[in-house]
């Protein structure tokens, strides 16, 4: 090991340990209640989009990514193949926080495209921060309707891996939720706000 190794090495662990640590609250969703997720939950309007400044994407490009991807539902994602540009674009929107976006996009892109694709777009609600409870458009929109309205015992159940979500209230309102959530095909689905 060189010197030079030895200085690179600490950075590059503390660079590792930050990505994973971003990749894991990204995805980690933790149980609420309703008040929590109440004041958690971002507005259902007002999605902004973050293009990212890939090598190859000429200005034109990236402006046409920026107006695409505001008129999506957050959370999203849009990746393309920087060689091929717009014409192997994929979109991945209305999911539960933006790395299970950036997942779906990058594998629906690399499927269509075969080759490897990278993120060139966010499509984040307006006022982003990060929250420990972050849920698409579709899913806060049903909280809003149908979650706060209902009495007690009820719950929520998301897939943190896709969009799919469900609510259920009365007795076993969790396991029907998630039993109801993984029905829509999503496998991984759990709870995440009960009252």
């Amino acid at each position: 090991m060189t010197k030079r190794d030895m200085k690179i090495l600490p950075r590059l662990a503390a660079a590792t340990a930050l990505l994973c640590g971003l990749g894991a609250a990204a995805t980690a969703q933790t149980m609420v209640t309703g008040d929590e997720a109440k004041a958690a939950l971002f507005p259902t309007k007002g999605a902004r989009a973050v293009v990212f400044n890939l090598p190859g994407l000429d200005d034109k490009t990236k402006a046409v990514l920026g107006e695409v991807a505001k008129d999506q539902k957050y959370f999203g994602a849009i990746a393309l193949a920087p060689e091929k540009g717009l014409a192997s674009a994929q979109a991945a929107v209305n999911y539960h926080s933006v790395a299970a976006a950036e997942r779906a996009a990058i594998a629906a892109c690399q499927s269509a495209a075969k080759t490897q694709c990278r993120i060139a777009a966010h499509v984040l609600p307006a006022g982003y921060a990060e929250r420990g409870l972050t849920l698409s458009v579709d899913a806060t929109q049903g909280f809003n309707d149908s979650y706060l309205p209902a009495g007690s015992p009820k719950a929520l159940a998301i897939s943190p891996s896709t969009g799919q979500w469900s609510i259920a209230a009365g007795q076993g309102a969790g396991a029907t939720a998630t039993r109801s959530c993984n029905a829509k095909g999503a496998g991984d689905c759990q709870v995440v706000v009960a009252d």
